[in-house]
């Protein structure tokens, strides 16, 4: 079977035995959250990252889940939107070959103006634990491409897909 984690005003999950038709679940995602991925762990448990609002400030926080469906909030992986930029987060999380955890997220760096003027970049960051984050130096990506997946290729390496924001365009006059 498949499950989908899907942002509607907040976290729904949804499951389908064909991958096509999908039903919703009743469960217990993590309230006001958006933009789950998961990760499972060695454990067989599931860890959750998604973006959420505390006060005024966007983070990524964690939660866990024997079965994919009753969530238990964590804690707050020290990653958030300091730039103060309205396109922030969409987290995707993978898991390194030697067990480390790296997120990613898009933001809009300090001093550009929100979309579609401004540009967004991915980040990232790596922990050990899954639960405490540094972040990488640099951006992963430059140029207007957002809400990563990233998966395993083949041994060694990866795929990385995006979407692209394109810049404004003026309507066309007529």
């Amino acid at each position: 079977s498949v499950r989908l984690y899907v942002t509607d005003m907040g976290i729904k999950i949804y499951k389908s035995s064909d991958g096509l038709k999908f039903t919703e679940e009743t469960g217990s995602p993590p309230p006001g959250g958006a933009d789950p991925t998961l990760i499972k762990l060695s454990d067989g448990t599931y860890r959750m990252y998604y973006k959420d609002r505390q006060g005024q400030l966007e983070t990524i926080c964690t939660a866990t889940s024997p079965d994919g469906l009753t969530w238990t909030k964590e804690s707050d992986t020290g990653i958030s939107n300091t730039s103060g930029g309205r396109a922030w987060g969409v987290p995707d999380s993978i898991e390194l070959p030697d067990g480390r955890i790296r997120l990613y997220w898009v933001d809009t760096p300090v001093g550009s103006p929100d979309p579609p003027n401004g540009y967004e970049v991915i980040k990232s960051a790596i922990s050990s634990n899954g639960l405490i984050f540094t972040e990488e130096s640099g951006y992963r990506t430059e140029g207007g491409y957002v809400d990563p997946y990233i998966l395993v290729a083949e041994e060694g390496n990866w795929i990385g897909l995006f979407s692209l924001m394109l810049p404004h365009l003026e309507p066309m006059k007529m």
